[in-house]
């Protein structure tokens, strides 16, 4: 669908200690930022961060570097291209399987 309007490319995490970076490498020299992502607890007096904290940003960043990818299943499952094709629905299951793979894994 060419009314897209999100950023191109495959969304790459990366991790720096409870910090972590959804980027695109659709320019490979230039990787360009998405999202960061870092989970904390605000005190009276501190910014507080746990190893729970980090688990739940990783987890949060998984989902969101994994977005292009379930959203291009969604579309393929609401808009087959050939209506003749029988095989697509196993397509955009399997392509459905990764991008949850690449969520939750």
């Amino acid at each position: 669908m060419e009314n897209l309007k999100h950023t191109k490319g495959e969304w790459i995490l990366t991790k720096n200690s409870c910090y972590f970076d959804v980027e695109t490498n659709l320019d490979k020299n230039t990787p360009k930022l998405v999202v960061n992502v870092l989970m904390y607890k605000l005190s009276e007096d501190n910014i507080i961060i746990s190893d729970s904290h980090c688990e739940e940003a990783e987890a949060n960043a998984k989902l969101i570097a994994s977005a292009p990818e379930l959203l291009e299943a969604l579309i393929m499952l609401m808009h087959p291209n050939d209506m003749n094709d029988f095989n697509f629905a196993n397509r955009a299951r399997e392509k459905a399987k990764n991008a949850i793979n690449k969520a939750t894994k």
